[in-house]
């Protein structure tokens, strides 16, 4: 989204769009990671929104959701229910 925001204006996790969170995905961290890209992970560190925290708050939350990303959401609580974007 930072990327594109450079050629269509669109929001992303910054200071100046402080709703926007980023949920740090195993698969996406792991590789990432693996392939020495781990300085992206800590760009946007402090708009981390944890597991816990859309639990929490799940009636609030929108997410955009990939396949990878089906064993991180089963183990989000309270998410039954919820409305996705795929």
């Amino acid at each position: 989204m930072k990327e594109l925001s450079k050629y269509a204006g669109i929001p992303y996790p910054s200071e100046n769009f402080e709703n926007l969170k980023v949920m740090f995905p195993y698969f996406t961290s792991r590789k990432l990671k693996n392939e020495g890209n781990e300085k992206i992970l800590y760009e946007f560190k402090k708009f981390k929104i944890t597991k816990e925290e859309i639990s929490n708050q799940s009636e609030k939350i929108v997410m955009t959701v990939r396949p990878t990303m089906q064993k991180d959401l089963e183990k989000i609580n309270e998410i039954d229910g919820g409305n996705f974007i795929y």
